[in-house]
């Protein structure tokens, strides 16, 4: 598709004079005088893969005309696709990535479709939306990545008949959680149990909570085992009177 199909007539016999060829090269368009373009040889370019069914007629000065007709089969090629690696993106938002897809087909080129693996398990999200920014490049925007780790990314790029892959990998850094909150709580005297209530969120959701108190400032902490919760309350009893923080 998208390539010159040349025809050239072999006569029988013709009377002496000047001949006209006129061709319909089965596109609906029916017969087209070239002008004197195309004597004899006929050229024309299929934008589309298909079966077309060429007829070429021969007239001569007295107005005598034969007809012939051959089929021409045109291949589909396939889509050519690349993908401009991504930057990196924390846990908790999505990547955008870069294609450039092309097809020899200026038909096939207006109506590409994009399906796409975000994460390498092999489950294709199909049509995908993309948005056009010229020049025959895309941009694609994955789901949020809720863990950290690096996603192999494929991208399939389909004409009317068959697709192009192309591989990449968003990789997904680790983000810091955060402390929503922190209560201070229990007892004010020497002795008494004192309790710190902690509420902490994380972006990956897939992520354990490591609860750490240092107690009276002095850089030493005390190590909770890692939690799924996302709430924790350290207790502390301190044996003396003082300010600590």
């Amino acid at each position: 598709e998208n390539s010159e199909v040349s025809v050239v007539p072999v006569l029988k016999s013709y009377n002496v004079g000047t001949l006209t060829y006129e061709y319909d090269w089965g596109d609906g368009a029916g017969f087209q005088d070239c002008g004197g373009t195309c004597q004899p040889v006929g050229v024309n370019t299929y934008e589309q893969d298909g079966t077309y069914t060429v007829q070429v007629r021969v007239t001569d000065d007295a107005g005598d005309s034969d007809t012939s007709s051959k089929v021409v089969t045109i291949q589909n090629v396939a889509p050519v696709v690349s993908i401009a690696t991504p930057p990196a993106v924390s846990e908790g938002s999505s990547s955008t990535i870069s294609i450039t897809a092309w097809d020899a087909s200026p038909v096939d080129r207006a109506a590409l479709t994009f399906d796409i693996d975000w994460n390498g398990d092999g489950n294709f999200t199909t049509a995908v939306a993309v948005t056009p920014l010229g020049n025959n490049v895309y941009a694609a925007t994955s789901p949020v990545y809720a863990e950290n780790g690096v996603n192999v990314v494929k991208v399939r790029v389909n004409d009317n008949v068959t697709f192009t892959e192309a591989v990449t990998s968003v990789v997904v850094n680790n983000a810091n959680p955060n402390i929503l909150s922190s209560v201070l709580g229990g007892g004010t005297t020497e002795g008494s149990t004192v309790t710190i209530d902690v509420t902490a969120t994380d972006a990956g959701t897939a992520d354990s909570f490591i609860y750490e108190f240092d107690w009276n400032g002095d850089g030493i902490y005390d190590t909770v085992a890692p939690s799924t919760n996302n709430t924790y309350q350290g207790t502390h009893v301190y044996g003396n009177e003082g300010s600590w923080t």
